[in-house]
């Protein structure tokens, strides 16, 4: 393609930071403003956020006027995709328009390049819902993607599934890792001993937990790693087990039924503590402060936990599946998901000496790493 003049970054889901596309985001402005300082780029914001908030320079950003809102969520964010591509056939034409996550507008920027996560859908239908608007989308955000310049996968998982379940060509796709925050580096447990204190008592959390962290739908797999708990905790008393973020009530959506795990189970609120949601600002210490995190997730296009985890230190057990043998690569460090028993060793042999379980961090995930990748992938469209 001819050498765009300008690369604009969609920060429309900086709306919400605490998931993973708004995370993803957030790390990937603040990585370029720090290490790519002199990169032409600017942040489509709405209008509604306050750049200095986010820690973004008015000078990087164009704000975007107020989408029409015609109906639900999932059609709201349609309508909001088509205003945009309107808004930058107008006004910006030429530039090289970043889609941080699946996207699909009938009017196409002359240059893409589009963000896929994940093809959670198609190993767990139930994600579609009942109505086909959702998979015949899925299908357009595809085609969207196929044509773009290129498309970024976060990991090599996502990268087959794109090429198998999608039937992109693997030449126009680029693996580029999601990256854990700066902030995550500068944790020290015993530097930082005195900030692990205040978060323990502002969630009422004890000197040593075991830690979960990472939304409660379905695939998440929350039962599974209640009942393996229980298991080892009926051999062993174990340190109590912290879910972490809001628990899911509704259960008519496809999320994890925890507080009928936790009944059938016979686990008292001794033994499984449930703060509620954590503040951003509070994540690094929460990791920091547990003995280990268990991540038992059935499918992830990433896995941020367990690389934020690792960052400060903290010993980590996850499932074997989908993209995170490529993030925890010790083979020790890693369960079958649906073999409770095997869990449930793993937990004991945590329970003795959690240090076991310590994987250090790969240079794929630093920040600084992830800015390198992505400049040479910007690089390399230049030049096409």
């Amino acid at each position: 393609m001819s050498r765009p003049l300008l690369l604009l970054i969609d920060a429309r889901s900086l709306t919400l930071t605490s998931v993973g596309v708004g995370v993803y985001s957030l790390r990937l402005i603040h990585g370029l403003l720090r290490h790519a300082p002199a990169l032409r780029f600017k942040v489509l914001l709405p209008s509604l956020l306050n750049p200095s908030n986010l820690g973004i320079a008015d000078s990087r950003v164009i704000p975007l006027p107020a989408a029409p809102r015609l109906g639900n969520q999932y059609i709201n964010c349609i309508a909001s995709n088509i205003h945009l591509t309107h808004f930058l056939s107008k006004h910006h034409p030429d530039a090289l328009f970043h889609a941080t996550n699946a996207f699909w507008s009938p009017l196409r920027p002359r240059h893409t390049l589009v963000t896929m996560h994940d093809l959670i859908p198609y190993h767990f239908p139930k994600y579609f819902g009942k109505y086909p608007v959702r998979r015949f989308m899925q299908r357009r955000y595809e085609r969207f993607a196929a044509r773009s310049e290129r498309i970024l996968s976060v990991s090599q998982c996502t990268a087959r599934d794109l090429t198998a379940l999608a039937g992109i060509p693997a030449q126009k796709i680029s693996v580029h890792y999601n990256f854990v925050g700066e902030e995550y580096f500068a944790i020290d447990r015993l530097s930082q001993g005195a900030e692990i204190r205040t978060l323990r008592e502002k969630y009422g959390l004890p000197a040593d937990y075991w830690l979960y962290l990472g939304g409660y739908d379905y695939r998440k797999n929350i039962e599974f790693l209640i009942r393996s708990y229980a298991r080892a905790s009926k051999k062993k008393t174990l340190p109590p087990l912290v879910l972490a973020g809001a628990i899911p009530t509704d259960l008519s959506k496809p999320f994890c039924d925890v507080l009928g795990a936790l009944r059938e189970a016979g686990l008292s609120t001794d033994a499984v503590l449930m703060p509620g949601r954590v503040d951003s600002d509070d994540l690094p210490f929460l990791y920091a402060g547990a003995s280990l995190l268990i991540y038992p997730s059935l499918y992830e296009g990433f896995g941020y936990p367990a690389a934020e985890a690792m960052a400060v230190g903290t010993p980590v057990l996850v499932s074997n599946t989908s993209s995170l043998p490529e993030i925890v690569r010790r083979s020790e460090c890693r369960f079958d998901p649906t073999d409770e028993e095997g869990l449930s060793l793993k937990l004991l042999e945590a329970a003795n000496d959690p240090s076991q379980f310590l994987c250090p961090l790969p240079a794929e995930f630093t920040e600084k790493e992830g800015i390198r990748r992505y400049l040479q992938i910007i690089e390399s469209l230049r030049e096409e």
